[in-house]
């Protein structure tokens, strides 16, 4: 028997699907499934913080704003999706670099 919560979800996704087409869909699945958009002072954004220098923190913040709005997001979870996405990718870059 499949669950209420998930025939929501998957409806919710058909529609997007229908309204939309693929472009996002990816986004999508990501921010269904498998990930979220942490706030500013969240326990993995402080561990990212703690291991980055302000200046990097400060280009991802500007980043985050530059990328913009994302379909079906709103701005709050946006620039929270993309500041997040900016400091684990520089913390990544800065922490397995193979020079």
């Amino acid at each position: 028997m499949i669950s209420k919560c998930w025939k929501l979800l998957n409806a919710r996704n058909q529609a997007q699907l229908r309204d939309t087409g693929y472009n996002n869909f990816k986004q999508t699945l990501a921010l269904n499934y498998g990930t979220w958009t942490p706030r500013l002072f969240d326990p993995v954004i402080v561990y990212l913080y703690k291991r980055l220098p302000v200046w990097i923190i400060g280009i991802c913040a500007v980043r985050a704003i530059v990328a913009g709005v994302h379909k079906h997001m709103g701005f709050k979870k946006s620039m929270s999706y993309n500041f997040y996405t900016y400091l684990l990718r520089y913390y990544i870059e800065r922490t397995y670099r193979t020079d």
